[in-house]
């Protein structure tokens, strides 16, 4: 794996904040439907989500996924294995994109 990716992990514990957007950037404030292509970005670093193409692996990366439709989060995405245990003893568990997944929701 290079220096510039990082594996996307689930975590029950805590929640990390991502910005979903229209990657159609001439559309500021217009509702986001299925078929638009997003980009997810985490608010607290210039990372964005990834997907490795040969193993749908998700990571976060410097590049993000192009292509990617909101209705991807209907149920494209799937917890995988456990990568590690956190410091607390709790599996961290990889994402894998999927065609068959399960449905995330945004809060």
């Amino acid at each position: 794996m290079s220096t510039d990716t990082i594996p996307l992990t689930s975590a029950h514990a805590e929640r990390t904040r991502f910005r979903v957007s229209r990657t159609d950037s001439s559309t500021a404030g217009t509702v986001i439907v299925g078929s638009d292509e997003i980009g997810i970005t985490l608010t607290t670093a210039n990372l964005s989500v990834n997907i490795i193409d040969t193993t749908g692996q998700v990571i976060l990366s410097s590049a993000p996924k192009s292509g990617l439709k909101f209705s991807s989060l209907l149920g494209k995405f799937n917890v995988g294995s456990t990568l590690y245990k956190d410091s607390q003893g709790s599996d961290m568990k990889e994402l894998i994109y999927t065609d068959d997944g399960e449905e995330w929701e945004l809060v």
